[in-house]
């Protein structure tokens, strides 16, 4: 590992917590959390304010096995995060084996809903299985911000200002029935990817309240 990425490593818990200190959040549920644990999704481009609201949640997440990968784990253990490695390109099911283990084990789940590679904002399938042998709900949470830098980056990824206002929502719980053909789980898909924009724009909403 090269001496910026050991650099990057060490500051970027100090950097995020001191970073979102700044913005004043405002949060908002659709419905009361799920007193039992839960698998909550959104968007890859909200990973910071991801990072930041998951870091005292007991929460497992999957990172990818890829160089990008590789330089994210230790920043998610260092804030507390479970990982397991994987995605739906690269040891998809050993991954899901591994969150199923964590799950068991008491672990709230976080996942970007859109995977490591995308599209982007397109609803992918792991979280809903999941939720289909777990019995757990999913539960969207969006994300937005009155001032924020774009990444020019597959997820267009989302860097807050400082000192701006935050609006979270987490939307209600969505509980997927134990089996299903493929008809009716794509319609489960839509419906949580249809969701996560409505919450994305009661974020925003919010954010101007």
């Amino acid at each position: 590992m090269k001496l910026w990425q050991k650099v990057t490593i060490a500051i970027s818990p100090y950097l995020l917590r001191s970073w979102f200190a700044t913005c004043r959040i405002k949060i908002k549920h659709e419905a009361p959390i799920p007193e039992k644990q839960a698998i909550y999704v959104g968007w890859h481009s909200i990973l910071p304010a991801f990072l930041y609201l998951g870091r005292t949640h007991h929460i497992a997440t999957m990172v990818s096995r890829s160089r990008d990968g590789d330089l994210i784990t230790p920043i998610f253990q260092k804030l507390r995060f479970q990982v397991v490695r994987g995605s739906r390109h690269k040891g998809s099911v050993s991954a899901l084996k591994g969150m199923l283990k964590m799950i068991a084990k008491g672990y709230n789940v976080g996942l970007a809903i859109d995977g490591s590679r995308g599209p982007a904002r397109k609803a992918q399938g792991g979280a809903l299985f999941l939720a289909m042998y777990t019995g757990l709900p999913i539960v969207g949470v969006g994300v937005a911000y009155s001032h924020y830098l774009t990444l020019p980056t597959w997820d267009r990824m989302e860097i807050p200002l400082p000192f701006c206002q935050m609006g979270v929502v987490f939307s209600r719980p969505f509980y997927l029935p134990k089996k299903m053909d493929e008809e009716i789980f794509a319609k489960y898909r839509l419906l949580i990817e249809k969701h996560l924009f409505k919450i994305r724009k009661m974020a925003k909403e919010l954010v101007k309240s």
